[in-house]
């Protein structure tokens, strides 16, 4: 999503290598975007893992590196 579309993120790191941001953006009254993007090697290359739509933003990331 461009990042003038994104009005709030959250950042969870399990290395200072593998990293996940959740992008949010809003897409009409009450109504949310939400993308989960993935950096295996620091943020110089992302991924998008899930893309959401609907009335509730995802309010809360984490996750494992095993």
């Amino acid at each position: 999503m461009p990042t003038s579309d994104i009005t709030g993120y959250q950042l969870a790191a399990a290395s200072a290598s593998r990293l996940l941001i959740v992008a949010t953006s809003e897409r009409g009254p009450g109504q949310h975007e939400d993308r989960a993007y993935l950096s295996d090697n620091g943020g110089q290359t992302w991924s998008t893992t899930l893309a959401s739509s609907g009335s509730d933003p995802i309010i809360e990331v984490g996750f494992e590196d095993r």
